[in-house]
């Protein structure tokens, strides 16, 4: 049997310290010399390590002060002893003043008198006996100091009051086992191989006597357990990449948002269903926001009452600013690229965003109350639907990895024409990732865009189910087994 060379040098020191020997004893040995060869020696049968753990207890910066000059509520006691003072004044000279106060008033030390419509303090009988009998306070500092025992309960008091700190010290027996011994006998020091090959031992041919040192290339070392990223925050990340190696510019808005922005501003009607109750979650305190851009309020208004400046009927009604001031938790991202879009973003522009959205849902295998949407625009001369299909398709096959992917028609009040992006998935089936198409000219209109814009609203939480081969959203976005996020690779992101 071979052990390392510096387990081998700590039983050497542990025979000649009599057969058992602390860390807290061992010269020229560092702390983490000790406990892995002890360890070795240990799971070898040579020797058998047991764990202490003790407090060592320290003065703090406070304490020292204490320590040297006495107690707040003693050198109260002592200056009341002399003479009665007001609070006011005495409140000058001690520097922990409402300490000494509290400690004091706490043990009936003192009296608080009104006198003169000011408050003065005077000692107590028993404050003057708590004197000539001393504090025993003063006595544990200076035990502390000595590495003297001190009460446990008064070691309490102090931690708390802060004038002293707890550390604690961990402290390795290594005693030898029969086996260890007859090892140690029968393995000296001239014996012992060599590990670490160097020019010397080639030169003088001392590797010839000694031989080397086998190493077990089979054993599994320890795992590694980095910090990092749970798979889905990877793998969100990977998106991102993807979206600005393809020249987007990411897009970030609050989680609170006006009603402006995630329904009016996109053509969608105040009357319209989705802004009931059951689809959105709405601020009760503040329940209003403001509306920044008058401009851009006025156009909206004029396009859902009239349809504008434009070929466009609106929605025949009496829009309400004071609906729209509405505030709300996000339902969509397509409210941070809207606000975007409104702002001078030049033309061509690429704007995407991956951010959580909250709606209230019916919680399921796909379904949850809030979610992760990659949402997108492209802003270009002469875009069309075929455009739009193109990056589609890298969503629902490079980026989800589906093998089959469909597009449906579908209506939505912001696009037209509108489609909906199915990926199948070999477990649950067809599952809708999201809706896209191009932008109204109602929506366009009052941001004063003229040019084509193709949008789409990813479920990008479904997508991931694709990629990293979930069933359940809940497991996707909240995973429960520790044992496979350690397994877990990190991402190196290029």
């Amino acid at each position: 049997m071979e052990i390392h060379p510096k387990a081998l040098k700590l039983l050497r020191k542990t025979v000649d310290n009599g057969g058992k020997i602390s860390s807290n004893e061992v010269v020229g040995m560092s702390h983490g010399d000790i406990v892995r060869p002890g360890k070795w020696l240990e799971e070898k049968g040579l020797a058998k390590v047991t764990e202490k753990r003790t407090k060592k207890y320290h003065l703090t910066e406070k304490g020292e002060e204490a320590f040297e000059n006495g107690f707040p509520e003693e050198i109260l006691l002592k200056k009341l002893e002399e003479k009665p003072g007001k609070i006011e004044d005495i409140k000058k000279e001690i520097s922990a003043f409402n300490i000494a106060l509290g400690q004091s008033k706490k043990n009936n030390w003192i009296n608080i008198i009104s006198e003169d419509g000011s408050k003065k303090l005077e000692i107590t009988k028993k404050g003057r006996k708590k004197i000539k009998k001393g504090f025993k306070e003063n006595k544990a500092l200076r035990k502390i100091k000595e590495n003297e025992v001190v009460d446990k309960k008064l070691l309490e008091k102090l931690v708390k009051r802060g004038i002293i700190e707890a550390e604690e010290q961990v402290e390795h027996i290594i005693e030898i086992t029969k086996k260890g011994k007859k090892f140690y006998e029968e393995n000296d020091e001239s014996q012992e191989k060599i590990g670490d090959l160097k020019n010397k031992h080639l030169k003088d041919g001392e590797w010839k006597k000694r031989g080397l040192r086998e190493y077990n290339v089979d054993i599994v070392p320890d795992a590694k357990r980095p910090g990092k990223k749970q798979p889905y925050r990877q793998y969100l990340d990977i998106v991102r990449q993807k979206f600005t190696s393809m020249g987007f510019k990411e897009a970030k808005t609050p989680y609170v948002e006006t009603e402006f922005w995630n329904f009016d501003a996109l053509f969608q009607a105040q009357d319209h269903p989705a802004r009931e109750i059951h689809d959105k979650f709405e601020l009760e305190n503040p329940e209003y926001g403001d509306l920044e851009d008058d401009e851009i309020v006025k156009k909206v208004k004029e396009m859902h009452e009239r349809g504008g400046e434009i070929e466009s009927k609106g929605w025949n009604y009496e829009w309400s600013k004071k609906q729209a001031s509405k505030l709300m938790l996000r339902s969509q991202t397509t409210a941070t690229t809207i606000r975007y879009l409104a702002r001078d973003i030049g033309c061509p522009a690429k704007i995407f965003a991956i951010d959580r959205n909250f709606r209230y849902d019916d919680i399921d295998r796909t379904h949850f109350i809030e979610f992760y949407q990659a949402e997108g625009i492209v802003k270009a001369e002469n875009l069309s639907l075929k455009h739009l299909f193109g990056y589609l398709e890298v969503f629902g096959k490079e980026i989800a990895g589906a093998e089959k992917i469909r597009f449906r028609p579908n209506y939505f009040p912001f696009t037209e024409p509108s489609v909906e992006l199915d990926a199948y998935h070999p477990e649950i089936g067809w599952i809708e990732l999201g809706g896209a198409g191009l932008f109204r000219p109602e929506v366009r209109n009052p941001l004063g865009v003229k040019e084509p814009v193709i949008a789409w609203g990813m479920g990008i939480d479904r997508i991931a189910m694709f990629k990293l081969g979930k069933d359940d959203i809940r497991q996707l976005v909240f995973p429960q087994d520790i044992e496979e996020l350690k397994k877990t690779r990190a991402v190196r992101l290029r």
